[in-house]
């Protein structure tokens, strides 16, 4: 009897310690866990499986972001043959590492060099909550993509915005993104009163046949002298970035620097934010020349009950 005793105060003495361990036992911390990744990686980079390798090192990076293992995810995706996210680890390393790393020079080498075989997008605009490019999480908001069709999802707080978007080899390219709009709540009652008032109130025309008149001319200068000076300036923009693009070509492939070639994307931007303008303030002066100046003898374009008409 006084030996089963002695056995259950054992027993419940282990029971109780054990208990006591498995309470203590903390989660893992981050460090430990992209150490585990880290280590996989580099076992599996000295066997040859570079794509195992960068899906170690990249994993490793996401947990805990330290330069060495993006260092490490752009090479072994490089040697996978996987461009675009070599590419896209490569700017990641630029962009963590300190200014006076070893491999810094390299890995700008390896980059311009890539940049070339891939495209480049830069999302700009609304910040989302989630970035996914072709249902995978982005690292940063500069992305570098295969050629073809890719589907980029920005989840927000008023929901979620997708956009599809067609790239060639070598394109750069500026999406931009826009939180989307939260529906306007139901008003049975306001719908009701607005169609009531539309009911009573007469039809509205820009121009009818008993009142031509329109506004003078001179209306149309501004937008006649903001579309040239806007014309010009898209000109002279556009021959500064083939000047840019014609002296970049120039320079040896290895000593092009990623500031020259970001240099030349910020002046082809600039460029096609000019011709979008000027393509709009040529619009708008033919709307007004159109539909809003009257040129002499009452002649004016406009809408009336017979759709648009010339009226004299």
């Amino acid at each position: 009897m006084r030996c089963l005793k002695r056995s259950l105060v054992v027993a419940l003495l282990a029971l109780g310690r054990a208990s006591v361990v498995v309470a203590e036992v903390p989660a893992a911390e981050p460090r430990e866990v992209a150490a585990s990744h880290f280590a996989e990686g580099e076992r599996a980079y000295a066997a040859g499986d570079y794509r195992a390798a960068a899906i170690a090192f990249e994993s490793a990076h996401i947990v805990d972001p330290q330069p060495a293992s993006a260092w490490n995810a752009a090479r072994a995706w490089h040697l996978a043959g996987e461009l675009a996210r070599g590419a896209t680890f490569y700017r990641r390393y630029l962009d963590v590492a300190p200014t006076g790393a070893q491999d810094r020079d390299e890995a700008t080498r390896h980059l311009l060099a890539l940049a070339a075989e891939v495209a480049r997008v830069e999302v700009v605009g609304a910040e989302p909550s989630i970035l996914r490019i072709d249902g995978r999480p982005a690292l940063a908001a500069v992305l570098y993509l295969v050629p073809g069709t890719h589907r980029i999802e920005a989840e927000f707080s008023e929901g979620r915005v997708t956009v599809l978007v067609e790239l060639t080899r070598g394109e750069l390219r500026s999406i931009l993104l826009e939180r989307p709009q939260l529906p306007m709540p139901h008003n049975p009652a306001a719908n009701e009163t607005n169609r009531e008032r539309s009911a009573q109130a007469p039809s509205t025309q820009l121009v009818s046949p008993d009142s031509p008149g329109g506004a003078s001319v001179w209306l149309l200068v501004p937008f006649v002298a903001l579309s040239g000076l806007s014309g010009v300036l898209t000109v002279a923009s556009a021959i500064d970035t083939q000047i840019a693009l014609d002296q970049y070509l120039a320079i040896p492939a290895e000593e092009r620097t990623l500031a020259q070639w970001e240099d030349g994307k910020f002046k082809q931007d600039r460029t096609n934010v000019a011709i979008g303008i000027s393509a709009g303030l040529g619009l708008a002066s033919l709307a007004v020349a159109l539909f809003a100046v009257d040129f002499g003898e009452g002649r004016l374009v406009g809408f009336d009950s017979g759709g648009l008409r010339v009226h004299f």
